[in-house]
Parts: structure tokens; sequence; C-alpha cells
């Protein structure tokens, strides 16, 4: 939805007129860029917060994640390497490692990463996007090692409870979190169709009581379509979540090309079709970053 970003530009950009060095200013216009999917003028904006605010470690984060997704690897490296310079909270450099080595394909980076950051994120020590991204890559992993039951296992431990069908199984947003990122796909692998319905059923109704409702239009429907109404549904949905710009760049797209559970749509020509033009408006996306990269104010 742009409508949001859209009525707050104006005033951002009055404001910024004003003080066209204000930090909160620059972050709040580069954040509503990369929530319109303009991923140059979005990293504009974070390119002058980073010269304006040296001391701000996430405009770095920031452009290190976005060089990753348009596939300059070499670039994103050295923004990386700044970043950890600068960021001293090291459970957010690692929790970009993860994310960036995901968004890579990077899966001898995420299996020496991601198992001894789990830990952290039972005792409350990792929470939000970097607790669901974490949680989504282990399940990622677990899956290709054909290791399924022995995660289901492990959650459990942590969480009694956790893989029960029954909407009683969440009584917390962690728990939520846990659930729809990594139970239920794992929950994929091990379970009859009609059992992956009713599970997926009870979690969005849980979801629903807590004000979480997914779109049609969300990433996410996919895997949901997939799961309570098969093949055909979920590719339905696939074409339509991405069949523009929306999420040309998003963490959600990358895990798509290489979770277990999508295999069989990955490999149906209407999807590889729909993939092949998405990836080359990203190609197209790569270039403009380099034209841009070329500007002064981009020399390091």
């Amino acid at each position: 939805d742009r409508d949001g970003p859209d009525a707050a530009e104006q005033p951002l950009k009055t404001a910024l007129t004003v003080q066209p060095d204000n930090p909160e200013i620059l972050r709040r216009l580069g954040i509503l860029e990369f929530a319109r999917w303009e991923v140059i003028d979005g990293l504009r904006y974070m390119r002058k917060l980073e010269l304006v605010d040296p001391l701000d470690p996430q405009p770095t984060a920031e452009i290190a994640a976005t060089l990753t997704e348009v596939g300059l690897y070499e670039a994103a490296a050295l923004w990386m390497a700044d970043y950890r310079g600068r960021q001293q909270d090291r459970g957010a450099v690692i929790n970009l490692e993860i994310q960036t080595a995901s968004e890579r394909g990077d899966e001898e980076a995420l299996e020496r990463i991601v198992p001894s950051r789990l830990a952290g994120m039972f005792e409350g020590r990792i929470a939000g996007e970097p607790a669901q991204i974490l949680l989504r890559e282990y399940a990622v992993i677990m899956l290709r090692q054909g290791r399924a039951q022995e995660a289901l296992d492990y959650l459990e431990s942590f969480r009694p409870g956790i893989v029960q069908v029954s909407t009683e199984a969440v009584t917390s947003w962690p728990r939520m979190t846990l659930r729809t990122a990594a139970v239920s796909p794992l929950m994929n692998d091990v379970s009859d169709q009609e059992t992956m319905k009713t599970f997926y059923e009870a979690t969005l109704a849980m979801m629903a009581e807590r004000g979480i409702v997914y779109g049609d239009d969300h990433p996410v429907s996919v895997r949901i379509k997939y799961a309570i109404e098969g093949f055909d549904s979920a590719k339905a949905a696939f074409l339509s979540v991405y069949d523009e710009d929306l999420y040309i760049l998003s963490y959600a797209w990358n895990e798509f090309k290489r979770v277990p559970w999508a295999a069989k749509l990955r490999a149906d020509p209407d999807v590889v079709a729909a993939m092949e033009v998405r990836e080359a408006r990203i190609a197209e996306l790569r270039n403009e970053v380099i034209e841009l990269m070329k500007e002064p104010e981009w020399q390091r």
C-alpha cells in the first residue's frame, strides 16, 4: 500500500528544504522510498544520511543489504565491513550477516551462523524481524538436510506445545513468531495435506485474534495457499503477488528462490517465466545502482 508513503512525502520534503542535513528527515525519506520500492531514491537518501551522520551505522546496513539484493556482492562487502566496524551491537551485525547470506544463497555461511544464534533467541536476546529471519533460515537448513522432525523436536523442547494443531499452542508474540516462521514450514515436510490444512487454519485463527491478517497481495500468502488450498491456488497467488515491482527487492523474494517447499512451484513453466521477468528487472535495477555509485558522493 503506497498511500501512506505518498501522503508522508510532501511534508518531509518541505521539512528537508528548511533542514537539508537533518538526519531524521533523511532517514524517514529513505525509508519512505524503499517502502514505495523506489530503490535508487532510497539509496540516495541513505547515502546522504551516512555522510551527514557518520556515527549512525543503520544507513550503512541498509546500503549493504540493498547492494546484496541487487547482486553487487563485492560492493556490498565494503559496506558490510564498514558496518561491522561501526556497529557496537554484535547481535545486530550477525543478524545482518544472516540476512545477506540468505540473499546471496550462501548456504555454508548460514549453516555456520544460524544454529549458534537460536539459543540467544530463546533467551529473549533476539526478537522482531531478526528473529523471524533466523527461524526461517533454521527451517530451511533443517529441511535441506532432511531433519525436519529433529528440528520440530528441538523447538518443542524450548517451547512445549508449539507444534500442537490447536489454537492453544500460542500464548505470546514470540511463540507466534516461532509458529509462523519455523514450525509451519517444517510441518509441511512431516504432515499429510489434511493435517497441514488444519494446522495452518489454526495458526491463521490465532493470528487473526491478535490483529494479524495477511492479504492476498502479501508474499506469505503463497505458502499459506499452498498448505491450505494446494498447488494451483499457490501458483495463482505467486503470479499475483510478483506481477510488478512490489517486493522487487526483499527477503521474501530471495527466500522463495531457495525454500524446499516451493520446489514444485519453481519448476512450473508459468512460474519460471514470471521469475525470469523479475530477474531481468533486478538486472536492470542492478545496472541503475552501478550508475548511481559512479556519482561523486558514492566514492569512498
